[in-house]
């Protein structure tokens, strides 16, 4: 206690920061508010300081302000390498702890998430190759998934536009830099599977939000981070295809956006050989309902028409999707072109009600969404 009365002082006088903030640390005494900048942080403590210092941040409501202390670890981490990922992983796990749930842990605050989640991301995008499975590390890999569903519980319970984009990136990072696959991840930690799912929706879900409000740069990244996600057949599709269906009501900068979004191909094409008796793709139906929608609303805005043309063009150059158009025309009935609305009886002669959608491919033509028809009145 008298050692503590002795340092208290030399904490509080004119003494450079970061002996101050040593000192602070060697008696477990929150240390004042000027001291906790991440320059000083940095100059004060070592890595493995930093990841000890936690608890002398909380408030007496039990809230951390950590973010200038993980700022200062990232800025460490920047400055030299770290021969253990490991090591670096477990830090962090370590860390996580502090905000779990249990009694007498602490609530992190909005700061020091946003600032958590970067570090997570610097960790997984900063290395080279890692051969999880070949070395002789087998725990390597449940913990590096284990950080990720921390970091994806965090963007869930704090779902800021930056905090989904840099998880999103981390998860994208592990497989790209990191080179291992997320389902192997699922493996080790089934939990993150649906921790993953749920990050990727709040982002889609975000992402529909920037578009109604117009918000350009949040609409941008996050369309980018989500076409980048490894994801299964026919997702990023579906991301884009979702929001063709209502693109007339956009905001200019919004639409324009989608469109450089196909003509830049950042969504695969879809490449399937479609025969005639073939069945058509999920991703095929859904940008084929895309179309068809665009289509009847393309009167119904200033812009419709041209988001139409714009659309129509697109999924035909990139998607090898055709509108067949032949509203109004009289025609032999053939099943596998027409299908009746309800409740009408069919008959030979049809005519055209809303138009067909096919795939044309190397020749071959299949009938994605067959041309609505009624009887022929003539």
């Amino acid at each position: 206690m008298a050692e503590v009365e002795e340092i208290r002082p030399f904490v509080y006088g004119d003494a450079p920061p970061a002996l101050r903030l040593r000192a602070a640390m060697s008696i477990n005494l929150r240390p004042p508010s000027e001291l906790l900048e991440p320059v000083v942080i940095g100059q004060a403590l070592t890595l493995e300081d930093c990841c000890k210092f936690f608890r002398q941040l909380a408030s007496v409501r039990r809230v951390l302000e950590a973010g200038p202390v993980l700022e200062a670890i990232r800025n460490l981490l920047a400055q030299r390498e770290v021969s253990s990922l490991r090591a670096l992983i477990a830090r962090f796990l370590r860390i996580s702890r502090y905000w779990e749930g249990n009694k007498g842990t602490l609530a992190p605050s909005a700061a020091t998430v946003a600032e958590f989640l970067s570090l997570v991301e610097v960790t997984f995008d900063r290395r080279p190759r890692v051969n999880t499975r070949g070395s002789q590390k087998p725990n390597e890999a449940k913990q590096m998934a284990r950080l990720l569903a921390v970091a994806c519980g965090l963007a869930a319970e704090y779902p800021t536009v930056d905090n989904l984009l840099v998880t999103l990136r981390s998860l994208i990072a592990t497989q790209r830099r990191q080179e291992i696959l997320l389902t192997q991840l699922y493996d080790d930690v089934p939990a993150l599977a649906d921790a993953v799912s749920s990050v990727r929706s709040l982002a889609a879900s975000r992402l529909e939000v920037a578009a109604t409000r117009a918000e350009i740069d949040d609409f941008r990244k996050l369309l980018q981070v989500l076409t980048d996600f490894p994801a299964r057949k026919g997702e990023k599709d579906e991301v884009i295809a979702h929001l063709f269906e209502d693109r007339a009501r956009f905001d200019t900068a919004i639409s324009r956006i989608l469109w450089e979004a196909v003509e830049g191909n950042l969504t695969p094409a879809v490449t399937v050989r479609l025969a005639p008796s073939s069945e058509p793709t999920q991703a095929d139906l859904q940008l084929a309902t895309a179309l068809l929608r665009a289509w009847a609303a393309r009167d119904d805005g200033p812009n419709a028409r041209e988001a139409y043309e714009q659309l129509r063009s697109a999924l035909e150059s990139f998607f090898s999707l055709r509108l067949r158009d032949h509203v109004g025309e009289t025609q032999e009935y053939n099943p596998r072109l027409h299908e009746f609305g309800f409740g009408e009886s069919p008959s030979s002669k049809v005519e055209v009600v809303r138009p067909s959608v096919d795939l044309v491919q190397a020749g071959e033509v299949g009938v994605v969404v067959k041309a609505l028809v009624k009887p022929s009145r003539s």
